[in-house]
Order: structure tokens, then sequence, then C-alpha cells
């Protein structure tokens, strides 16, 4: 293809971008020497914000959430008992737990921090095991996790098939989802981008004119989604000129997008965040995209029959004041951080 007369060659503009890219990566390694507190994170994103990154984070965490709150007393064993003593009074999902003595919670079996992995001893930790741990201590029980979903969707089966009380484990809400489960108010609300290949965004944009304000939904080329995601079809509807690829993990759509095997990722914004903010090295290969208009509220699932306990989840998250955003959840990860 004959470029007009003044416009700018893929060569030159390859040379610009790697200008740029270098006085990037030259900031980050400075910024990256510093102390990692949550107050970094507004040294480190403007820079990358005028790159077409998403919204700086908050340079002050928001005022921590109690999860367990003074004036909530937990219900004593003598209390519990007298409950499972008298199930005339009790909902049929209450009798269950209380006469079981444990709260059955699916969760995924791969990990995905902040909201869950398991730690080096064994022990779950994570913002949806602290959920629904304290969930079972004001239920007066213990919690015992089933991890047999391999997928988000296999989580959800546990729940629609009586085979767990409610699924805790980063479950984003849809339409969809909600014909066979229920969906507790959301506790995470974030916005949607996609994760891009510099390299080949950058031809993109000279094959439509070098315009600094694309329409993303025109998108060419192949985009990757997590398999058994909201994501698949989230891409589809959004990206219908694009080609689908699915992958089995996250890990492995972001070395696509690095190798150059997809154009972009589309994930939330925690994830893409996530990742160009722990792997500095990242930033020379990958920039991120915000999604206008976008929301991906995460939420608690339970059986559309357990209207109960739906309104006792419903009752703790509002108690709590339960409600973070991804930049919030990524202070409140890394203020838990050992020094």
């Amino acid at each position: 293809m004959r470029l007009k007369k003044g416009s700018l060659s893929l060569k030159q503009i390859a040379l610009m971008m790697g200008i740029t890219i270098l006085i990037l990566a030259i900031g980050i390694s400075i910024i990256l020497t510093a102390p990692f507190q949550p107050g970094n994170y507004k040294s480190k994103l403007p820079s990358l914000q005028e790159q077409g990154f998403f919204p700086p984070i908050a340079a002050s965490p928001p005022p921590a959430i109690v999860m367990r709150p003074e004036n909530q007393a937990m219900p004593t064993p003598a209390q519990t008992r007298a409950l499972v003593a008298n199930p005339a009074v009790l909902s049929p999902e209450m009798e269950r737990i209380l006469q079981r003595g444990e709260l059955i919670v699916a969760l995924r079996q791969k990990d995905n921090p902040p909201f869950f992995r398991e730690a080096g001893n064994g022990q779950l930790t994570g913002l949806d095991i602290e959920i629904a741990q304290t969930l079972a201590d004001y239920l007066g029980v213990s919690v015992r996790f089933d991890r047999q979903g391999r997928t988000f969707e296999e989580v959800l089966d546990r729940v629609y098939q009586g085979k767990a009380d409610l699924a805790v484990s980063k479950i984003s809400q849809s339409l969809t989802r909600a014909r066979k489960v229920q969906f507790s108010q959301p506790y995470v609300e974030m916005q949607q981008g996609l994760l891009v290949n510099r390299l080949k965004y950058a031809q993109l944009l000279q094959s439509q004119g070098n315009s600094s304000t694309p329409d993303l939904s025109q998108l060419t080329g192949k985009i990757g989604a997590i398999k058994g995601s909201l994501y698949v079809s989230f891409v589809r509807r959004r990206f219908p000129r694009a080609e689908l690829v699915e992958y089995a993990d996250w890990a492995g759509l972001v070395q696509g997008v690095m190798r150059g095997e997809v154009l972009a990722a589309c994930r939330d914004e925690l994830e893409i965040k996530q990742v160009l903010l722990t792997q500095p090295q990242a930033n020379l290969e990958m920039q991120s995209l915000v999604l206008d208009g976008t929301s991906d509220r995460i939420a608690i699932a339970l059986p559309w029959q357990s209207s109960h306990l739906l309104n006792f989840v419903n009752q703790y998250l509002e108690t709590v004041n339960l409600h973070f955003t991804a930049d919030s959840l990524l202070n409140r990860t890394i203020a838990q951080k050992p020094d």
C-alpha cells in the first residue's frame, strides 16, 4: 500500500514508539526502587494514563472496611443449638445449614488473587475467603470450600445443583446466569477493558488513518478471552468484526498478547492493572484501553429458592457497607502485604 506524501511510515512510527517506550521504562524503573506502598500508585500512573491507561489509583486509600463490626455480635453456640432444636421457625435453607453445622461455599479451582488463593501453608486467603468465613461465623457454623468447579460456570452449577449453599468466587452478574441462580447486591464494581499489543495496535491505527480516537467496536484481528468466562460472549457482542480466541487461563492469554498471537485480551480493569503494575516489563509491549460504558459487577451467587439466605447475605453486605472498586481493592491488598 502506498502512503500519502507527508504521512508517517511504519518504521517512523516504530521508532517514535521505541523512544516513548524507553522513556516510560526508565520512569518505571526509577519508581520501582521506592518502597512498594499504596501512595506509590499515584506516582506510577500519570505517565501510563497519558498512554491511554485506566485512570490513576487514588493516592490515599479509602477508609478501612470492618468485616466484623463491633455492634454485630456473633451468635453463641447455645443460641445456634436453640434454633436447631426448633426447626419450625427456620426456612428450609437455614435449617439445612444449621443442622449440617457448616456453610458450603463453591470456589473455583484456580486461584484468583486478591479474591482467593492458597498460601504456602495450604491456608486459603483473600477477600472472598474473608466474606465466606464471616458469613459462616454470623450463621454460627463452620465453613467448607467446594473447589470442584474448574470454570466460573461450573462453580455456578455447584450452586444450581444444590451441592453448595452459595458461591463467593469473583462471580460476575449477568442476565444469562440469573436464569438459574440469584445474585446478592454487588460487593465489587469495575470497568472492563482491553490489554493490547502495542505494535499490533499501532499498525491497526495506521490502517485506520492514524485516528487518535478509533472506534474500538470496529476492531479487527484476534481478541482473546478466558474460556468459560462471560468475556467470551462479551467479545462476540462488543467486537463483531474481530475473531475470538479462547485461552484456558489469564496467564496464557497475557502471554498470547505479548507474543502477538492476538491483538488484545479482554477482561476487567483489576486484572489488567495488576499485570501492568506487577510486571513492569509488560509496559514495553502492551498497554490498556478503557471500554467506556461498561461495568463488571461481582456478587455472591445463591440457589434461586434460597430467599432467606439471600436476605441474610444482603443484610451483611449492607451492614458493613462492603463495596469495592478496582482501585480500593488494590490499595487494600497492598496495605495487607507484609513489609
